[in-house]
């Protein structure tokens, strides 16, 4: 059987890493992007801001996180609860890696 995070692993092995380590960043860049789209820029940015997080999320697997994108994120509330929720998929994704990095052989490991 296979379990649900054996093709992140598999597809992170064969990448070095640098597939989740990537996401991570993405999380944030995007995450920032989109709080500061709501605060003071145009419906339209809203929601290309949405759109390229929400896509990472999907790729990703992080559904709770895209559903925090598409709340709304004016209130200072709004923002400390979806900031809350992006360290908690950052917090997974750190834990995924570390796993990986485990249990993953490397090549240099002989």
């Amino acid at each position: 059987m296979i379990g649900p995070y054996d093709e992140i692993v598999r597809l992170n092995s064969l990448t070095g890493g640098a597939l989740i380590e990537t996401a991570i960043l993405d999380f944030k860049l995007l995450a920032e992007g989109l709080i500061n789209a709501s605060l003071g820029g145009s419906p339209e940015d809203v929601a290309a801001a949405r759109h390229a997080l929400t896509g990472i999320c999907r790729i990703m697997g992080a559904n709770r996180l895209e559903a925090a994108a598409h709340r709304a994120l004016q209130s200072e509330a709004d923002q400390a609860a979806f900031r809350a929720c992006l360290a908690a998929t950052l917090a997974q994704m750190a834990q995924l890696s570390a796993h990986i990095e485990r249990s993953v052989p490397h090549a240099c490991d002989g």
